[in-house]
């Protein structure tokens, strides 16, 4: 049987379409590989966990684990303990700016703390149910459970925040909290935060996600908006990021919805910008908040983006775990992911 010129023709077009679709198919799964998805925005210049909140880092300098819960380091969690008072509130660097000169060790898998005036304190091992009851407490409506460190710790933070002249009844009485059981980030109140969170995006005592983000070239641009010029230079220190990055431009991670760190090809994802509080006010090499400059107005005068938080000015990322485990290091490549 002949075909004719039009059955040739339906029969070309549609050996064509076939050949197209397994052909952009091929294309598509050729370029995951290739990685010409990803365009590299710059490298890991630092990476920290903060122990206890408020308190001093410990830099990881190889080998940080990326968790769902944040970053892990010789057996620590970032926020794994946190300072509150007789009422179950948060004692942070906003209340007592002197937690800034509080520095953490690990030393053969054991936390010690250090700051003026005190002597060195060894944490006790990780405490379990037997020693210690687990308690609920919330933290910015974000409800988990902890249990005491013990009273030594307890009576070393008081006696560095108030010295020995409180007693037993005082509001001031000072507990370190160990989480026992993490926070849901669907949970947090703020605006639509909570919606943004996924289901595993879970956080011990941070604020709301398990990673946060800043970039070197931001906070330059930042200290050329400070006034006066002599100004104290800004750092990440004022930010209190897990994740430190040099990435050229200021402000280009605004841009980054995902992120490949690494050779391990771990990916973070955004969750919200940062939002910015007086926290970063505190001058963290002495302890107290600035005089000369106010970091938070001045972020405010351009920083502001109504629909995220009216009144707080954003800086930074917060950023959750999308996909396994593993582990970044210092000097590990940034790759933006197109999608």
């Amino acid at each position: 049987m002949e075909l004719t010129v039009d059955e040739i023709s339906i029969i070309v077009a549609v050996c064509g379409v076939i050949f197209g679709f397994y052909l952009s198919k091929h294309l598509k799964f050729k370029r995951k590989l290739t990685g010409d998805n990803m365009t590299k925005v710059g490298e890991i210049s630092n990476i920290l966990i903060y122990p206890i909140k408020s308190c001093g880092p410990i830099i990881c300098e190889n080998n940080a684990l990326c968790s769902a819960r944040g970053l892990q380091y010789k057996g620590f969690s970032d926020r794994q303990y946190m300072i509150i008072d007789e009422k179950g509130q948060l004692q942070s660097q906003r209340e007592h700016p002197s937690l800034a000169l509080v520095e953490c060790t690990i030393e053969n898998g054991i936390l010690y703390v250090s700051a003026p005036r005190m002597d060195k304190l060894k944490f006790p091992p990780i405490s379990n149910k037997n020693q210690h009851e687990d308690r609920e407490i919330t933290l910015w409506e974000m409800i988990g459970t902890a249990r005491s460190v013990g009273t030594e710790v307890d009576k070393w933070f008081q006696n560095y925040l108030y010295g020995n002249s409180h007693n037993e009844l005082s509001e001031k009485l000072i507990h370190v909290m160990q989480i026992s059981s993490h926070r849901k980030s669907s949970d947090c109140p703020w605006g639509n935060f909570g919606q943004l969170a996924r289901k595993h995006d879970v956080v011990a005592f941070q604020d709301y996600s398990p990673y946060h983000l800043v970039n070197e070239a931001t906070i330059s641009d930042l200290q050329r908006h400070l006034h006066p010029r002599d100004a104290p230079i800004l750092s990440h220190r004022n930010f209190r990021p897990n994740i430190v990055v040099s990435a050229g431009a200021a402000y280009i991670e605004d841009n980054w919805s995902t992120i490949q760190l690494g050779v391990n090809n771990v990916i973070l994802r955004l969750m919200t910008p940062t939002p910015r509080c007086r926290q970063t006010t505190v001058d963290p090499d002495n302890g107290v908040f600035y005089k000369k400059i106010n970091p938070l107005q001045t972020l405010r005068n351009y920083r502001i983006n109504p629909a995220i938080n009216p009144g707080s000015p954003i800086f930074g990322l917060n950023m959750g775990l999308e996909g396994k485990e593993d582990y970044i290091s210092i000097g590990d490549a940034i790759y933006f992911i197109h999608r």
